[in-house]
C-alpha cells in the first residue's frame, strides 16, 4: 500500500506566531489528526479504462486517527485535463468508485482525482491518477465475413495471445457487426482487400477496406467510416478494380486496375498513378514490400513485370525496372516467360549486395534479391516464378516457409478462429 498524507498549515498562523513573539509561551496550541490515503500498489500512479465501460477502484483505506472511514469524513471524485484545469468534472461523491466513463479516448491521460474533506475541520486531502482512457475495441484479429452472400461486415476477435492489455475472458472474446453498429449497416457488398496502417495527419489508426465497388477508410476506435472511394481518390478511377493494398515506406501502395498509386502517411487522399510506372505492370497481382525505417532498407517494393520480363522495384514514390547483371545465377533484369506466385520479404541488416540463394527446382525459381543501386543494401525478398511455357510438377517452396513459417502459422490458428467465428 502507498500511503498518502496531505498536511495543510495556514499561513496567517506564521504571521500570527511572529506578531506575538513576546506571548508565544503562552499560545495554546491544538493537534489535528491528518487523514491518511493508502492505496494499492497495482494502482497506486495510473489508472485505464475502456471508454464506456465501469470503472471500479477498490481497496482505498482511508484513516483518521487511527479510525477508518470516520463519518466526518466526505468523499468527491473528478476528472480534469490538467492540474490547472478550472472545470474538472465531477464524477462521484461515494468512498469507493463504480462509475462508467464516457470520456473521449485519451492515450495521454487525464488527471483523475479523490478529494477527502475532514468535515471537522474543514481541510481537504488529495490523492492524484492518471487516468487513461482507451478504445473499446482493442488489438486483435479482424476478421471480414458475410451472412447473406452479399452484404459483409467487420468482427474483431481479442485473445490474450493476440491482444497486448486485454483484460477480458480467458477464452477471448468477439466482437460483431462492428460496421453495422456504428454506421447504421453493413457494407453492401463483399470485402475482397483490407489494410491496417496509420494516419499521421489525424493521428490515428486506419483501417483500408476494399469492395468490388468501394474503397474507404475505417477508424479503428469505433470502427467508423471516414470516407468513401470519392473521398479518398483526388481524381476518381475510370475503373475500381482493386487487387493490392500494401504498406511501404512512409507509404500506403495500392493497386488499383493494373496501375500503382502510393500515398504518403501524411496525406489523406490518393492523387494519380506513381510517375514513371505507366509501362509496369505488376504480374499476378503480387508485390513484396516492407515499410521498415532506415536509408539502409532500400528498395521497399519489388514486383515482377511479366511484360518486360523482369523485375521493378520503388522507393517512396519513385519506382525503376532492373537492369540485366548478366554474370549472375539469375538475372532479375532479364526473366522472360515467368509468372509470379509469392513473394515474401527480409529484413537483416547483413545481406551482401547482389543476388542471394538462388535456387532452380525443376520449372520454378525461388530467388532472394538485393538490389545493387544503393551502397549499404541489407533487404531480401524472396519470389516463387513458374515457367509458364512447361507446366511445372512440383513447386518448392521449403525458403519462403522458412522465411514466414511464424506468420503462416498465426494464419493458420487466424483461419480456425475465423471459421469459429463464423460458425459462432
Amino acid at each position: 500500500m502507498r500511503k498518502h498524507t496531505l498536511y495543510l498549515l495556514l499561513a496567517g498562523w506564521g504571521l500570527l506566531a511572529a506578531s506575538c513573539y513576546d506571548d508565544k509561551s503562552t499560545l495554546q496550541t491544538t493537534h489535528i489528526p491528518p487523514v491518511e490515503i493508502e492505496v494499492p500498489e497495482a494502482i497506486a500512479s495510473q489508472l485505464t479504462v475502456v471508454h464506456n465501460a465501469r470503472l471500479d477502484i477498490t481497496g482505498i483505506r482511508i484513516t483518521k486517527d487511527g479510525r477508518e472511514n470516520p463519518e466526518e469524513l466526505t468523499y468527491e471524485w473528478t476528472v480534469s485535463q490538467t492540474d490547472n484545469d478550472s472545470e474538472a468534472i465531477s464524477l462521484a461523491t461515494t468512498r469507493e468508485f463504480h462509475e462508467v466513463i464516457d470520456l473521449p479516448i485519451s492515450s495521454k491521460g487525464y488527471l483523475f482525482l479523490l478529494t477527502v474533506t475532514d468535515t471537522a475541520h474543514d481541510l481537504k486531502y488529495q490523492y492524484k491518477w492518471t487516468l487513461i482512457v482507451t478504445a473499446q475495441f482493442n488489438e486483435g484479429l479482424v476478421v471480414a465475413y458475410t451472412k447473406d452472400g452479399t452484404t459483409s461486415d467487420l468482427g474483431l476477435i481479442m485473445h490474450p495471445q493476440l491482444t497486448e492489455t486485454y483484460s477480458g475472458a480467458e477464452q477471448g472474446t468477439v466482437e460483431k457487426e462492428l460496421i453495422s453498429r456504428r454506421n447504421g449497416s453493413p457494407f453492401p457488398s463483399a470485402v475482397t482487400h483490407m489494410l491496417y496502417t496509420y494516419d499521421k495527419t489525424d493521428k490515428k489508426n486506419i483501417l483500408w477496406v476494399s469492395t468490388d465497388d468501394d474503397l474507404m477508410r475505417v477508424e479503428t476506435d469505433y470502427y467508423e467510416i471516414l470516407g468513401h472511394k470519392e473521398d479518398a481518390f483526388v481524381y476518381l478511377p475510370g475503373k475500381l478494380d482493386i487487387r493490392s493494398l500494401l504498406n511501404t515506406y512512409q507509404c500506403t501502395m495500392i493497386l488499383n486496375d493494373g496501375d500503382i498509386y502510393e500515398t504518403l502517411l501524411s496525406r489523406g487522399r490518393i492523387s494519380t498513378p506513381v510517375s514513371g510506372t505507366e509501362t509496369m505492370t505488376v504480374d499476378n497481382g503480387v508485390v513484396s514490400a516492407h515499410s521498415a525505417p532506415g536509408s539502409t532498407r532500400k528498395p521497399s517494393t519489388i514486383f515482377y513485370d511479366r511484360e518486360q520480363g523482369k523485375f521493378c522495384y520503388g522507393y517512396n514514390q519513385t519506382f525503376y525496372a532492373c537492369g540485366s547483371v548478366g554474370s549472375s545465377p539469375f538475372d532479375p533484369g532479364n526473366a522472360p516467360g515467368l509468372r509470379c506466385i509469392a513473394g515474401g520479404i527480409s529484413i537483416d541488416n547483413a545481406t551482401n549486395s547482389g543476388i542471394q540463394n538462388s535456387e532452380i527446382a525443376y520449372t520454378s525459381v525461388s530467388v532472394q534479391l538485393s538490389m545493387t543501386q544503393w551502397s549499404t543494401p541489407s533487404m531480401t525478398m524472396p519470389f516463387f516464378l513458374e515457367d509458364v511455357t512447361v507446366r511445372p510438377s512440383r513447386l518448392r517452396y521449403d525458403a519462403f516457409l522458412t522465411e514466414i513459417k511464424s506468420k503462416l502459422l498465426l494464419v493458420m490458428r487466424s483461419v480456425e478462429a475465423a471459421i469459429a467465428f463464423a460458425n459462432g
